[in-house]
């Protein structure tokens, strides 16, 4: 779940960045330094391909179903 989604309780901060931050934290929590394949639907998508650009050593691949359409130029990841 993103904060404030799903099940997660509720948080004092909602922001994009913040959720780029969390999804961060997510990969660092799982303490292997190898690249992962990440997938995100919809708002989901974006993050992953924000997450993508911000730590790009961290993810190997990016599944984008339905995500969401903007004007910024993305990072070509295999």
């Amino acid at each position: 779940d993103q904060r404030g989604h799903g099940s997660s309780d509720h948080a004092v901060l909602y922001s994009w960045e913040a959720d780029v931050r969390d999804a961060a934290a997510v990969l660092e929590s799982l303490g292997s330094a190898d690249p992962v394949a990440v997938l995100g639907h919809s708002k989901g998508g974006a993050l992953m391909l924000q997450l993508a650009e911000s730590i790009p050593h961290r993810v190997a691949k990016v599944v984008n179903l339905d995500g969401l359409p903007s004007a910024r130029s993305w990072p070509d990841v295999p």
